[in-house]
């Protein structure tokens, strides 16, 4: 029989085990001896480095290093470049496993062939499908995927139990948070809710001490050390973390540029730093309890999961809810995998016919639950609106199913009539909220099917949580043929809007021509630009609820913003607009809930450090960033985000006040070709300008007429932004050309519907 293993794939650290021939499971050694695995990824010319080593060169910012991937999987838009290469979340977590496979070859001796592999309770569909190709694609035969809360408590489970116990598995790892509440029997264990966050891990806590390192030596020395080394002190801030949870402080020493600063935190420090991020945890196990039906009276054990559970913190909110202290009577780095691999042995022996051999060690049966309702989009009663009609909710037990009847009308004119049908993850009722699996199309009726035609159609999930649909005619009791289709470009905003104009065709968020300058026979304004809305990148109204952040720390000569923000507002964009810096919290909370920020700087740094931080942590989160300056000295504040963020600056004051046309090959003045420069075939470069120093992560957007960069774009890792040394455009000279339309198609482009889709919508 091959070799099977279980194996947790975890955001920081994955580990691989199997059930050894006295059916114990037991964990595997990597191939340098170690038993967890940093899911890091170094691409070296030579090929790619997975783990430890991996790991340290992160660590020593030397190379390509990825890592955190797992918190992408499923996002279809999000590609690490290396190169001429370009590597998905899939393609990275598939040489992580490889890497874990070749660790258990040459330990086991033998060829490794099927597998368990763990994913985080909270993964919708389309995150357990990428999974699933990850380990295709590194080699290994899927037997099952479990839920990481479900094989902790399948390891828990060997222990004998007697009568009944309710555990609630808390389950905080490196980037994703879980928690399950099981009843466990002797025999049997079901899972009766779960609720989670693969955006809250361990990470988060590291962030924190992360930037509270980096303020200290801002303060004392007046630089940020991250500008030397960004994974160094990323590093030394999570051995921080993880020393804190052993001693009462730790004393830090972060040297950068020749200035080196010793700093103490304190495990109260860090608590206060954290807080709200524990407190989402909590809200999370209450949401659980809630969904169980039950109370914390009612929970008899707390099983602590993952690495990140050794804060103090943890525990000691736990004794607080419950008057015990939780369980840690398993390795909480190893016990998913080891239930992984007593879940791999039960598959193994039931594909084989055989009585398992796990009834030796107490395995029990297994019930586990979906975590996330399935639903469609369909018009609310009164016909106003799209909503998310939840089908099959969430907390309902694997594998099940429902069938729902449909009815269309064909006419005998209708060839190749067929019903297509969105389905979607998630509770709420507004279909931005959740996340589109892809359109369902339906087609194949009988020749002599003509007007009211009904269908049931069946939707189930499997044990493993994944998604399968089909349908049947009723009539003629035959199945229909089912594809499974991209969603179109419009979706998900064409459900914002009233269900009238959707089906009307209005609007998808770009225009048919994206991409091109020269609009052939569309009527031109006297500069050679098309004229109309309908010739910008975007169509009018399609970011509708989308907002902008807007930071306007230059308001002189007559600069009052209304001809860009009502330009922008043709599109559906919301401005949140302030002409000094707000507050942080309330400069933060407003970035939380905007697509892009715009920064245009004036002559004298106004950005906190606080500022500057909230700035890099929302583009590195992937949001838009517009950097405006002009010329010397009003870029201050630019040249201070450009250094912190591409290592470059702005700088000099040229002539300008020409327009500029599409640039020719090779040529040194005029517009690239871009999406932004989408319907402009001459642009106004400014009065007097800047120009900015390339480097090779920007590239050129606008040379001058003095042959200088006006603007650039930085386009990488799923990241934009857009820097231009030329804000007199925004409110001078604005109807001498293509200004209106730059703005527009720059705000379109910066929005990153592409890979945001729903996330673009505002919710404050």
């Amino acid at each position: 029989m091959a070799a099977f293993l279980g194996i947790d794939l975890g955001t920081t650290y994955s580990v691989v085990a199997y059930v050894n021939q006295e059916n114990i499971p037991q964990t595997i050694p990597n191939l340098n001896g170690g038993y967890i695995t940093p899911s890091v990824v170094f691409l070296d010319p030579g090929g790619p480095i997975v783990g430890d080593e991996a790991k340290e060169k992160m660590a020593s910012g030397e190379g390509d290093t990825v890592a955190f991937f797992k918190r992408h999987m499923g996002d279809l838009h999000y590609v690490f470049t290396h190169g001429e290469k370009q590597y998905t979340p899939v393609d990275l977590s598939a040489l992580v496993l490889s890497y874990l496979k070749e660790s258990a070859e040459k330990f086991l001796h033998e060829k490794v062939t099927y597998a368990v592999v763990t994913v985080p309770a909270y993964f919708n569909n389309l995150q357990r499908t990428a999974t699933m190709r990850a380990a295709e694609k590194a080699g290994l035969q899927i037997l099952s995927i479990i839920n990481e809360p479900t094989a902790a408590a399948l390891a828990y489970g060997l222990r004998p139990v007697s009568g009944s116990q309710t555990l609630m598995i808390y389950d905080l790892g490196g980037g994703t948070f879980d928690v399950s509440i099981v009843r466990m029997t002797p025999d049997e264990q079901h899972v009766l809710s779960t609720d989670g966050d693969f955006h809250l891990g361990g990470k988060d806590w590291d962030d924190r001490i992360f930037s509270f390192l980096e303020a200290e030596f801002e303060m004392e020395f007046g630089f940020s050390p991250v500008d030397d080394d960004y994974h160094a002190l990323l590093s030394k801030a999570e051995e921080v973390k993880k020393s804190l949870s052993v001693r009462n402080s730790v004393e830090v020493r972060v040297s950068s540029q020749g200035k080196s600063g010793q700093y103490r935190i304190s495990q109260v420090q860090f608590e206060n730093l954290t807080q709200d991020l524990l407190e989402r945890t909590q809200q999370l196990c209450e949401n659980a309890l809630t969904g169980a039906g039950l109370l914390w009276t009612k929970i008899d054990h707390v099983l602590l999961v993952g690495g990140s559970t050794r804060m103090p913190m943890i525990s000691r909110w736990i004794v607080m809810e419950t008057g015990q202290k939780p369980l840690k009577t398993i390795n909480p780095d190893e016990a998913v995998a080891l239930g992984a691999a007593i879940q791999a042995a039960a598959d193994m022996a039931a594909m084989n016919s055989k009585d398992t051999p796990m009834a030796l060690l107490g395995r029990k049966k297994t019930f586990d639950v979906i975590s996330h309702s399935l639903g469609l989009i369909a018009v609310s009663e009164d016909g106003t609106k799209y909503i998310n009609k939840v089908l099959i909710p969430k907390n309902r037990p694997v594998p099940t199913g429902e069938t729902q009847p449909y009815q269309l009308y064909r006419g005998p004119w209708e060839k190749n009539k067929r019903l297509e049908v969105y389905l979607t993850q998630g509770e709420s009722d507004d279909p931005s909220d959740c996340a589109f699996l892809g359109k369902y199309a339906f087609s194949g009726f009988s020749e002599n099917s003509f007007g009211k035609i009904s269908l049931d159609i069946t939707y189930t999930f499997d044990r493993n949580g994944v998604v399968h649909v089909s349908a049947v005619d009723q009539q003629t009791k035959l199945p229909l043929e089912l594809t499974l289709e991209p969603l179109p470009d419009d979706v998900p905003f064409r459900f914002g809007l009233p269900p009238s104009s959707s089906d009307s065709g209005i609007p998808q968020p770009y225009n048919t021509h994206s991409g091109q300058q020269e609009i052939i026979g569309a009527l031109k304004d006297r500069f050679g630009n098309a004229k109309g809305n309908e010739y910008d990148l975007a169509r009018d109204g399609s970011f509708r609820g989308a907002k902008i952040a807007v930071l306007h720390l230059y308001t002189g000569e007559g600069f009052d913003f209304h001809l860009p923000g009502e330009a922008l507002e043709e599109k559906g964009f919301k401005i949140k607009r302030w002409v000094s810096p707000p507050p942080i919290k309330e400069f933060e909370d407003t970035l939380a809930h905007s697509c892009q920020l715009w920064v245009i700087s004036s002559n004298n740094v106004l950005l906190s450090r606080d500022h500057q931080r909230a700035i890099r942590r929302f583009f590195e989160e992937g949001k838009g960033l517009y950097i405006w300056g002009d010329n010397e000295p009003y870029f201050a504040d630019a040249n201070l985000l450009l250094q912190l963020l591409f290592r470059t600056e702005m700088s000099g004051n040229l002539p300008g006040d020409q327009t500029v046309p599409i640039c020719p090959e090779g040529g040194q003045v005029g517009l690239a070709r871009h999406m932004v420069t989408t319907g402009i075939e001459r642009l106004y470069e400014g009065i007097t300008i800047a120009s900015i120093h390339p480097v090779d992560d920007l590239k050129p957007l606008i040379y001058g007429t003095s042959r200088n960069l006006v603007a650039m774009v930085y386009e990488k890792d799923g990241k934009r932004a857009i820097v231009d040394g030329g804000f007199t455009r925004l409110f001078h000279k604005w109807d001498t050309a293509g200004t209106a339309r730059y703005v527009k198609n720059a705000a379109a482009w910066l929005a990153n519907y592409e890979r945001w889709g729903a996330g673009l919508l505002a919710t404050g």
